[in-house]
């Protein structure tokens, strides 16, 4: 069964049909993230003099959501515009009314989320080119992974055995991984294993810490070990002992002295990720502005006093 998985888009270019046409099972990518000024919620048509202009829908939130989570700013005449253009570029064209009622009516239904309109209109337009397909979204599978192995993951969800791949998902394939072979050899298992134990705590610092306790604890019993021997064994030679005591005390006390610089760092590094983004140098409401302590706090009790 062949699988293609694309990201959903607003009124798709014709290759985006091509490829929905050549499988069995299409993917709706709803699940990644939203970019902005992309064809999520825009495409170009060609115009009367040769020229291409803009259908875009206006959309709230910005690039920080994923694209099942876009809004559409109603507040915009966006339907109106769109249904306009294309009556300008294409009206005079054969068959245009008998498209047109139909695209009239998905974009007059009231739709809240990009993602249910981008689809809508594709399949809409997969039933009039007679590529009617099975079709899924990707939020809906919940697949697990990144990159290619989430593509792997959402087509043996759908029980694909084939996955046909849009020119856009490049940056999703790593090419090593084709034809089943792994990126992996028995070294960055390894180095992967070693990172998961190590990347996401303090213990190896602490470790470092208890090894260190430990090593010196050992050298301070050594040389107490040494001296009582030395009082019952005064022709003992002297020399290599002391030398061993000594270097075990001061590995211990280094140990020790690099496990609490490293702890020291890293819970600088983790104060320093939960700082703010942005600090508030002042407020404004209005014509007025709020930039000192005393003016902030009075602000924030005129929001909270209920009004009358």
């Amino acid at each position: 069964m062949r699988v293609a998985i694309i990201q959903p888009n607003y009124i798709p270019w014709k290759g985006y049909f091509d490829i929905i046409h050549d499988v069995d099972v299409f993917v709706f990518l709803d699940d990644v993230q939203y970019t902005v000024r992309d064809w999520r919620n825009r495409n170009k048509i060609k115009t009367r003099d040769g020229q291409t202009t803009w259908l875009t829908v206006p959309t709230l939130g910005g690039r920080n959501q994923p694209i099942l989570s876009v809004e559409i700013d109603e507040a915009q005449p966006w339907r109106r515009k769109h249904l306009d253009a294309l009556r300008h570029a294409y009206g005079r064209t054969p068959h245009f009314e008998r498209y047109f009622a139909g695209l009239s009516a998905t974009l007059a239904e009231p739709w809240k989320l990009l993602v249910d309109l981008d689809i809508a209109l594709t399949k809409q337009i997969c039933g009039w080119l007679g590529c009617e397909r099975r079709c899924e979204r990707s939020s809906t599978l919940a697949p697990s992974g990144a990159k290619d192995d989430r593509l792997i993951d959402l087509v043996q969800k759908v029980g694909g055995s084939f996955y046909l791949s849009g020119p856009a998902a490049r940056d999703y394939i790593r090419p090593e991984r084709r034809f089943g072979r792994s990126t992996n050899n028995w070294i960055k298992n390894i180095w992967w294993a070693r990172k998961g134990i190590f990347s996401f705590s303090f213990m190896p610092l602490d470790l470092l810490f208890y090894g260190g306790i430990g090593m010196t604890l050992l050298s301070l019993a050594a040389l107490l070990f040494q001296v009582l021997y030395r009082l019952w064994h005064p022709s003992m030679p002297r020399g290599i002992a002391t030398i061993v005591v000594l270097i075990l005390f001061f590995g211990g006390v280094q140990l020790m002295g690099l496990s609490v610089l490293g702890e020291y760092l890293g819970k600088v590094l983790e104060e320093t990720k939960r700082r703010p983004k942005f600090i508030r140098r002042s407020i404004r409401a209005g014509k007025r502005s709020y930039a000192t302590e005393d003016d902030m706090q009075r602000f924030v009790a005129s929001r909270a006093r209920p009004s009358a």
